[in-house]
């Protein structure tokens, strides 16, 4: 609802409710409110439009419009009501009763600048182009201002362009366009660098080109330069960093002239536009070849294309590949197989370039290379004639008395049967009469011997004799090579549409796979594990560029020599890009396919007694979904299964921040973790069942109240106390995890386990929080800065433990312990081994050797404790003969150590009282992992894209671009503690509604970070420290003079700040 502006109303106050309840979602309790509204004021216009959007929004649509209608039908003029009946409108997919509405209003306020630019641009909706010139002149009568004259222009070209009658377009419409911008030039009222294209537009279309070159050459031309290089900028400069789009967009916005937004309602409307929609990035696109386009543009071309008079090698290649083309596309449809043949041996003739065989590039490129008016084989006919050669004649020196050729003359041409000769004869001369009046020369006309070349007869003087036919050329790739540097040389643009039209791209790579049977043949090449592999891939590049693989185009994949180091995607090294780029378009309509018809409507519960249910069948297959689909889907079910609305408080915790004063806590019990888990047992989970936290004021499960203090705001707490658990979590304050053993010798240092031991009533009630705090981080869109091994997510998603990786993984010295006895080879090496063990402390004496040290098939748990391998596992001896029973008992200890039956069946019910536990079916555990804690680096150049300066604060400011050069110089270690100390998380997410093209004002918090200046203004700004309020994820930054001094505030902030929540 930001359509509504500001409004000097006294009923605002009373309508602003009802603005809050339809902006938040809360449509039926907008219709209430209006209820009530209309009670006490009848005559309250807006009120009733409010109720009507909140009954459309709800699918009563009959209901909403009869209740427009009827305030329509009283011709309101305040701003209130015509601004919410244009916003129900257009949800109505009716932009024409906006009219209706506005010209009504215009008829009972005449003289209302606004009123009038409503209306011109309600009129430009519907495409009601006349009118739109009435209005635009009408409100430039009122108000004489250029861009209201200049739409009037518009207008008139629109007509143009739309008109049947060609004639008319270039004896009425356009001539009185003309007219009118002579007018301004001769007052020397032009402005804007818009209204002398549009003059330049204007002649272009009326073919007056001299007359376009001066106005190009004079003194408005100066101002077109700068979209020119802006043009060349968007179009070459490779955008892969969400920041640099923003810088763009940012200096687009600048200057709004440069991108054309002429059809837009004003500055607010431009504000909403999508970075996309502004700039968008395509290998093919149609701008790059505008007849009228930028010389640096044309300049570029022609260095990618020729050297002086030859071509540069990659086009050289790209242009014999499209030769070639020709001939194997016959051969493709020979059914005899045919011999190589080499590419200077080629003659290909009219029909051949003209075949329309499946993958004739040559057909496609000069399909394309040609000009827009020109017959395809006129065309033909005239390259054949200045770039042919003739025929090779049969020579009979060239072989021997055998018959057999010694140096023949290869010539590769399958054309047709000729016709009669009186009918070809007749066809050729029609080709060169119109190939000749194409190019403007005179043409050979019999009856005119004057005209004719000396040698030629007039052929009714020699009635006797034939006509000569002429001589039939063929191209070779000699010819094509020079008719594509001649061509160059005239028209570069119509080339390069040409090499693009055949699947390359602007680097010379092919993009595209030739025709269907070579899609095909390119497709069976992949398997299953390639998938998953380029799956995993386009994950990663969509996480960098920050948007979804729906919006990523196929000519943006492509693998980078840095993605050789990736073991991962390894097997994905040696696939040609265009075979790459068709399976990822395959890949991307299955995951749009899945995500809007298949998973909505699949019950997605695991169950092993089916083992080809949907649920099994899609587990086995989850490799091939792309992340952001399963985010979308597990986030529309999300929000459907929200058990606590807006209308009931959320439950509120009181935590005692003195139990934790220094970071020490003296008991488990005092613990944030065990107070806040004593609190909400009582709670219901439905309760805690929120939607996902989006905008600046989010809702999130349970409020925190800290003892003593007064904290403004819900969502610093809230953060400061989810990391406040994690770290309890991964203390040894409390037991609930434990430091994986690999971390004693440097491997997977810092990485958690659950504590695999017996548990208690109480012990399985804090677990059973545990998975809760996971649930409810995820509705949260809070990263959880816990760091636990693979294992955990496995177990968690109800995948089975490698018994190999993942215990290597958890416990690398008790992994070495089993191999050595499984690559045992002898006896001897055996008793040398448990000789190792001994000295060591793990083994005793042999019963029947008392000097022979042995092993008994006892071993330590990871809390190093000494249990049994088997019943009276004390009393057996490890020999030759059970050695590998020894070694598997000691694997299947730490296997059932990592999967902790007890321990995690609590965690899983916990969680599932949060969230549906079938969500998970679909979720691999880097990806649940991924959801639940995010990403442990700060992504720098994502957060410089999300960030807001306010209060006049600029992205080209001294101190503003010293404090992102401060963070620059940071290590991961110090980001994480500056997000820590300007949010109170040390993880933020790398998702935001701008990745799927949604509005800025659902950011996911704490996104956007903000910028501004310090409050007041006393005191030396070098002497000033920096100031947060975590909340709202603003940094008050004073206008520090130098870089060092940037440095030295922000670290003794992150470093020595004493109380987290101070803002």
């Amino acid at each position: 609802m930001a359509a509504r502006g500001h409004v000097q109303d006294p009923n605002d106050r009373r309508l602003r409710p009802i603005y809050d309840y339809l902006d938040n979602g809360n449509n039926k309790m907008a219709i209430q409110q209006a209820d009530k509204l209309l009670k006490k004021h009848k005559d309250l216009h807006c009120a009733k439009v409010l109720k009507a959007i909140g009954l459309q929004r709800t699918g009563k649509q009959d209901e909403a419009y009869a209740l427009a209608q009827e305030v329509a039908a009283l011709e309101p003029t305040d701003d209130n009501s015509l601004q919410a009946l244009t916003i129900l409108y257009r949800e109505m997919h009716r932009p024409e009763l906006v009219t209706k509405l506005y010209e009504a209003a215009v008829k009972k306020v005449p003289n209302s600048e606004e009123y009038h630019s409503h209306l011109f641009m309600a009129y430009a909706r519907v495409g009601e182009y006349k009118k739109m010139q009435q209005a635009g002149m009408a409100l430039y009568k009122i108000v004489p201002k250029n861009p209201y004259y200049f739409w009037s222009v518009m207008s008139l070209i629109m007509q143009s362009i739309s008109a049947q009658d060609e004639n008319l377009s270039k004896t009425m419409f356009l001539p009185l366009a003309e007219r009118m911008v002579e007018k301004m030039v001769k007052e020397d009222k032009i402005e804007a660098e818009a209204e002398v294209e549009l003059y330049y537009m204007i002649l272009e279309r009326l073919e007056k080109y001299k007359e376009a070159l001066d106005v190009v050459r004079g003194k408005l031309g100066g101002n077109l330069f700068s979209q020119l290089i802006i043009t060349v900028d968007s179009l070459f400069v490779q955008i892969r960093s969400r920041a640099k789009i923003e810088k763009i967009r940012a200096s687009l916005f600048n200057s709004s002239d440069l991108i054309g937004l002429s059809s837009l309602d004003g500055e607010d409307e431009l504000m909403e536009m999508s970075t996309e929609e502004i700039l968008t990035v395509s290998t093919v696109n149609q701008s790059l070849f505008d007849t009228q386009g930028s010389p640096a543009l044309e300049d570029y071309f022609n260095d990618k294309s020729i050297k002086g008079e030859k071509l540069v090698p990659g086009a050289r290649e790209v242009l014999t590949e499209i030769f070639k083309s020709c001939v194997h596309s016959e051969q493709m449809l020979s059914l005899t197989p045919a011999k190589p043949i080499k590419v200077a041996d080629m003659y290909l003739s009219k029909e051949q370039i003209n075949s329309q065989t499946p993958g004739n590039l040559l057909h496609v490129f000069f399909t394309n290379v040609r000009p827009p008016k020109k017959v395809l084989e006129d065309q033909l006919t005239q390259i054949l004639r200045k770039y042919g050669v003739p025929k090779p004649k049969f020579d009979k020196s060239k072989y021997n008395k055998a018959g057999k050729e010694q140096h023949p003359v290869k010539v590769v041409s399958t054309k047709r049967p000729v016709t009669k000769p009186p009918t070809k004869e007749k066809s050729m001369l029609n080709s060169v009469s119109r190939t000749a009046l194409s190019e403007k020369k005179p043409t050979v006309k019999p009856k005119s011997p004057e005209k004719s070349k000396p040698e030629e007869k007039d052929p009714e003087k020699s009635p006797t004799k034939k006509q000569e036919v002429p001589e039939e050329k063929y191209l070779t790739l000699d010819g094509f090579h020079r008719f594509v540097v001649d061509r160059s040389k005239q028209d570069i643009r119509s080339v390069w549409r040409a090499i693009l039209s055949c699947g390359y791209d602007l680097h010379f790579e092919r993009c595209a796979c030739i025709d269907a049977r070579h899609a095909q043949k390119a497709s069976r090449k992949w398997t299953l594990e390639m998938d998953v592999a380029l799956v995993q891939y386009i994950n990663r590049l969509c996480r960098h560029l920050a948007i979804t693989p729906a919006r990523l185009h196929p000519h943006e994949v492509y693998l980078d020599p840095a993605d050789a180091a990736d073991p991962r995607i390894s097997c994905l090294l040696h696939v040609p890009v265009e075979s790459l780029r068709l399976r990822f378009a395959l890949l991307q309509s299955l995951n749009t396919t899945l995500e809007t018809f298949f998973l909505p409507l699949v019950e997605l519960r695991q169950t092993e007694m089916y083992a080809s249910s949907i649920a099994a069948l899609l587990q086995e297959a989850k490799g091939l979904i792309f992340y952001d689909t399963k985010v979308t889907v597990m986030n529309r079910v999300l929000n459907a299964t929200v058990q606590r609305t807006a209308d009931h408080a959320a439950p509120e915790i009181t935590l005692d921040p003195l139990e934790i004063v220094g970071g020490e806590i003296r008991s488990s019990e005092n613990s944030y973790f065990c107070q806040a888990a004593r609190q909400l047992a009582c709670v219901p989970s439905s309760q805690l069942c929120v939607k996902l936290a989006s905008g600046g004021d989010p809702t999130y499960a349970f409020n925190i109240r800290f003892t003593g203090e007064e904290v403004h705001g819900t969502s610093g707490s809230f953060r400061h106390f989810l990391w406040q658990v994690c770290k309890e979590l991964q203390s040894s304050s409390l037991s609930l995890l434990l430091l994986c053993p690999s971390s004693a010798v440097n491997k997977n240092k810092g990485k958690y386990i659950l504590t695999p031991s017996p548990i208690t009533y109480a012990e399985e009630q804090l677990f059973h929080f545990f998975g809760q705090l996971l649930g409810i981080a995820i509705r949260a869109d809070v990263p959880l800065p816990l760091d636990l091994l693979p294992s955990f997510w496995k177990t968690l998603v109800g995948e089975p433990l490698d018994p190999d990786i993942d215990l290597q993984e958890a416990d690398i010295l008790t992994y070495n312990y089993v191999k050595k006895f499984e690559n045992i080879n002898d006896e001897t090496e055996l008793e040398a081994l448990c000789a190792e063990i001994a000295s060591q402390h793990l083994a005793t004496e042999s019963p029947d050797c008392p000097n022979k040290p042995c092993c008994k098939f006892t071993y330590l748990t990871m809390t190093g404790e000494e249990v049994e391998l088997c019943p009276r596992g004390r009393h057996i001896p490890v020999g030759w003969e059970n050695k590998d029973v020894y070694a598997t008992a000691i694997r299947s200890l730490r296997m059932r150590e990592l999967q902790t039956p007890e321990c995690m069946t609590a965690v899983r019910a916990g969680l599932g009282s949060i969230i549906p536990l079938q969500l998970l079916t679909t979720l691999t555990p880097l990806e649940m992992e991924l959801r639940t804690c995010g990403l442990p680096y700060i992504n720098l150049e994502f957060l410089k894209a999300h960030t807001m300066y306010q209060v006049g604060l600029m992205e080209t400011d001294q101190h503003i671009e010293f404090f992102w050069s401060a963070l620059e110089m940071f290590t991961q270690e110090e980001l994480c503690k500056f997000i820590k100390f300007a949010c109170n998380q040390e993880r933020i997410p790398f998702t935001c509604p701008c990745k799927d093209g949604g509005p800025d004002t659902a950011h996911v918090p704490p996104y956007p970070m903000k910028i501004a200046p310090p409050d007041g203004a006393a005191g030396s700004p070098d002497s000033r420290y920096i100031r947060v309020e975590t909340c709202m994820f603003m940094i008050k930054l004073p206008q520090y003079s130098s870089l060092d001094i940037m440095l030295e505030k922000l670290r003794y902030a992150i470093h020595y700040r004493e109380d987290p929540l101070s803002g």
